[in-house]
């Protein structure tokens, strides 16, 4: 206290001195002082911006201490620490000491600070493949699906109708994934293909690598450069990129394009896309007995984004408060007699000072040995001068103990500084005294007597949080009295509470401990030290026989609030894992687990009501005990059926919570029955019926049995006109009908001990559309004199199925309006076959007696050459057949 009280002192003569020198106009009044820098430390960023904000990979930083200049030397009332930028507060800074300040709690990253690359990236060359099989019905390719299971390479079939194409074609079709037999065994289209993709010359892409690129840049400072391993995220810039001249395939080709990974610390990256190849294959179609390979190349330029994490730049905003004179106690004195008797009542004597201003308000002293209380004494206010007391203890054998005054024990005075409240010194009671008396004084030389050793008494950390450790040493100084140091120890005291270490030889003149939590078999700190200021104290045993004092020396325990976490989770007894769900009369257990932020101990409380009657009952049955604070609960038989959640609520040693719900889905044992409609939902073809995700919660095996039936008003089939192969069982069964409407089909699943589960699922049938039909050309024609003087009709005949189906046939036929009534019910030629007409070759037909020319001059352009003036009727009649399956397969 001494120590503490001298620098006090000095400090103020310094400032006096400092002060002096300046105008006193320009001394800081009470209130915000000016605005100090806070620096980070320069390992934990990564560059400046022009704004002076920084960029970092650290999702939190620690800034370091900054110390307040305070030139008034008010008392400091509080710190801001703030965005020096926006002045917006970030956290208020606590005192480590002095006018030595720092952050509370680490402050997170404030933001991102984009990054990337400015110039294009080119890649490794690649290039894509196309492949036809040797039927050429199935065009294929390969593509190294990542998200499939374990990684494996799938193939995707396309297939259309029976025509050849040269090339991927440019309308929809359908897919098939992984491995299918082609050649021989191929399957007829479309069986075994899954869906259907918009365009078949489109496909599935990756491409995959190292990245070359030493360094980034901030994308809006370009002149600052960060190595590439230092960005927290990158991707690629989806919007920017480039496929080089050497191909034909374009950025315009592409689609879908999106990141799968860059790995920073490896450069390793994978990126996903979809190629439309609408262009000349990059090499010449490659043709074998295998079938045929076209090339494209696939040569990448293209930037990459991303970010670090932004942190302000900041300052620090000091408060301070006009100073208020206070009471100040100082014990500057405790005696007692100069030979002390064990077993005998001793007199002792201290005093009270007052250093501020005089108060009438009680107080109260305590006077204490080894930390346990020998009497309280109640002062009734102080003046300025000095105060005495007097107390006796006796000591009950020979040996020496540490007596403390501490003023203002019940903290009842408003104090300028408590540090200097206590006063301890250490006596020796003797086995037998030869005299003597009181000595206010001291003592003569001899056992029993304070000794003369000094030394520096250090505590490492002046600030500590709860529960982390301290340690302590001193170094001692030799009075050259003639006594060596023999044995010594370390006390700790805060108020009532009190902790002596156990007396241990002294070597070197050095000595050391550790303040640690739960140390010496407590369950806190030792002596039940608490949050606040800790005294910390050395007693040194000469060889003389006399005790030395060495200290005091203070430090702080600061308890900052911890945040838990909890979690719960039901698990399966009979295999320990996690669950959401399990078989009625399944044994279950439900386990807690809990976490703080600062390692507090979190204490759980369960929550079994809220949910279901049930659970809200499982305590009482199962003979759980209050409080329902255990981390797991078991033996639980998930009896009733439902959705039962149970909840824990977690509350740390700060009084702070955190709650957390699991629920768990008990089902019956019966079979879930699942119904899936594939297939084409139209009239006369296949309609799937799929009953494969149907499940037993026991996985026991099941049968299956379908019904399908017309519901009755919503459709003009009959049961009758369903088509379907015998028997109606099995997970997979096919149907078709002709006529359309909603039929109602019906599953039930049972399993082998007889429990059944049943599904329905109604099913649209939609109708066979006709095709459209449309004939396009000139409507007027004049005979020409070089053609045999014969007028020319040139028509091009469309024939489009809506529904794709698939155009079979073009049939024309041709009226000449004999009598020109505009009726055409004159003779008509018979139907004539588009097919069957040569191009360029010319044929000759009547009606009504009226002779003239057709022919083919083109894909779907016929010609009608007419000799005399009159009216034609041009009629185009177009056949489909089905697009899609109409056999039955299951």
């Amino acid at each position: 206290m001494k120590r503490l009280l001298y620098i006090t002192v000095v400090l103020s003569l310094i400032l006096s001195n400092y002060l002096f020198l300046f105008d006193p106009d320009e001394v800081e009044a009470a209130g915000p002082l000016s605005a100090q820098v806070v620096d980070y430390d320069s390992v934990d960023m990564l560059f400046t911006m022009p704004d002076g904000s920084f960029g970092s990979k650290q999702q939190s930083v620690t800034p370091k201490e900054v110390t307040i200049s305070n030139p008034s030397g008010d008392p400091i009332t509080k710190v801001e620490l703030r965005d020096a930028n926006t002045h917006t507060v970030l956290q208020q800074m606590i005192s480590v000491g002095g006018n030595k300040y720092k952050a509370a709690t680490p402050l997170q990253q404030q933001g991102q600070i984009i990054v990337g690359t400015n110039n294009y990236v080119k890649l490794d060359d690649g290039s894509f493949q196309w492949f036809r099989d040797p039927n050429k019905k199935v065009w294929m390719f390969d593509y190294d699906d990542s998200a499939a299971d374990g990684g494996l390479t799938h193939r995707f079939y396309r297939n259309k109708d029976n025509a050849v194409y040269d090339f991927p074609p440019p309308t929809s079709c359908l897919q098939h994934k992984r491995g299918m037999p082609y050649g021989p065994t191929l399957p007829a289209y479309p069986s075994g293909y899954e869906s259907t993709v918009q365009y078949c010359d489109s496909a599935y892409d990756y491409r995959e690598g190292t990245l070359n690129v030493p360094e980034l840049s901030v994308l809006s400072a370009p002149t600052i450069k960060l190595n590439f391993n230092d960005a927290v995220h990158l991707e690629f810039n989806t919007t920017d990129f480039q496929l080089d001249d050497l191909g034909t395939l374009t950025a315009a080709n592409i689609s879908g394009l999106s990141t799968d990974y860059i790995d920073i610390p490896t450069k390793k990256f994978r990126f996903n896309f979809t190629t439309l190849f609408s262009t000349y294959p990059d090499e010449d179609p490659e043709d074998t007995p295998d079938g045929r390979i076209l090339t494209w190349y696939s040569n990448w330029k293209i930037k990459l984004t991303g970010y670090v994490y932004k942190y302000p730049k900041l300052e620090a905003v000091a408060y301070t408060a006009a100073p208020t004179a206070k009471v100040d106690l100082t014990v500057p004195t405790l005696t007692g007699s100069s030979c002390i008797e064990a077993g005998k009542s001793a007199t002792f004597k201290y005093s009270i000072t007052n250093s501020g201003p005089a108060t009438s308000s009680p107080f109260k002293v305590k006077i204490s040995a080894d930390g346990v209380e020998i009497i309280t004494h109640t002062f009734n206010g102080i003046g300025t001068t000095t105060e005495y007391g007097t107390f006796t203890y006796q000591f009950s054998a020979p040996g020496t103990k540490g007596i403390t005054v501490l003023a203002n024990s019940d903290n009842s005075l408003d104090e300028e500084s408590t540090t200097n409240n206590t006063k301890t010194e250490s006596f020796t009671a003797s086995a037998n005294c030869n005299g003597g008396g009181t000595d206010p004084g001291g003592c003569s030389l001899g056992a029993g007597c304070p000794g003369e050793w000094k030394g520096t008494l250090k505590v490492h950390f002046p600030t500590i949080e709860w529960k982390n450790p301290n340690d302590f040493n001193v170094t001692l100084t030799d009075p050259a009295n003639g006594c060596t140091a023999v044995t010594g120890r370390f006390r700790v005291s805060q108020g009532n509470n009190a902790y002596a270490y156990g007396w241990t030889p002294i070597v070197g003149g050095k000595d050391t401990i550790g303040f640690a939590w739960q140390m010496a078999g407590s369950t806190t700190y030792p002596g039940n030290i608490g949050a606040g200021t800790v005294i910390v104290m050395y007693d040194v045993e000469d060889s003389c026989g006399r005790i030395s004092l060495i200290g005091p020396e203070p430090f702080e325990i600061i308890k900052v609030a911890g945040a838990p976490t909890v979690q719960v989770d039901w698990y399966k007894t009979s295999t320990g894992a996690k669950t959401s769900s399990v078989v009625q009369d399944e044994n279950v257990f439900v386990k807690a687990a809990a976490t703080d932020s600062k390692n507090e101990k979190v204490t759980l409380s369960w929550t079994f009501t809220g949910s279901t009657s049930w659970l809200a009952g499982l305590p009482a049955f199962m003979g759980w005990t209050s409080p329902l604070n255990k981390m797991q609960y078991s033996n639980i038989t998930a009896s009733v059926k439902g959705t039962h959640q149970v909840c824990v609520t977690g509350t740390n040693e700060s009084g702070i919570s955190a709650k957390a719900c699991s629920y768990l889905d008990v089902i019956g044992p019966e079979p879930v029955a699942v119904i899936d409609v594939g297939g084409w939902l139209k009239e006369g073809r296949r309609i799937e019926l799929s009953g494969e995700k149907s499940s037993s919660p026991r996985d026991m095996a099941l049968t299956y049995a379908w019904t399908i039936a017309p519901i009755a008003g919503q459709t003009a089939g009959t049961q009758a006109e369903i088509e379907y192969i015998q028997p109606l069982s099995g997970k997979l069964k096919d149907f078709k009908t002709p006529k359309l409407g909603n039929y109602l089909v019906t599953l039930v699943v049972t399993d082998t001990e007889g429990l059944t589960g049943s599904a329905t699922k109604t099913v649209e049938v939609k109708p066979d559309l006709p095709p459209i039909v449309d004939i396009a050309g000139n409507n007027k024609a004049g005979r020409d004199v070089a053609n045999r003087g014969l007028a020319t009709f040139t028509v091009l005949g469309t024939g489009l199925s809506v529904d794709q189906d698939i155009i079979v046939k073009r049939l024309w036929s041709f009226t000449y309006d004999g009598n020109n009534d505009g009726i055409f019910n004159e003779g008509e030629t018979a139907e004539i076959d588009e097919d069957s007409l040569v191009i360029g070759a010319e044929y000759l037909y009547s009606s009504n007696a009226e002779s003239f020319y057709i022919a083919k001059t083109g894909v779907h352009i016929v010609e009608l050459r007419g000799q005399h003036v009159g009216k034609f009727n041009i009629k185009l009649r177009v056949v489909e057949a089905p697009g899609q399956p109409t056999d039955l397969v299951h």
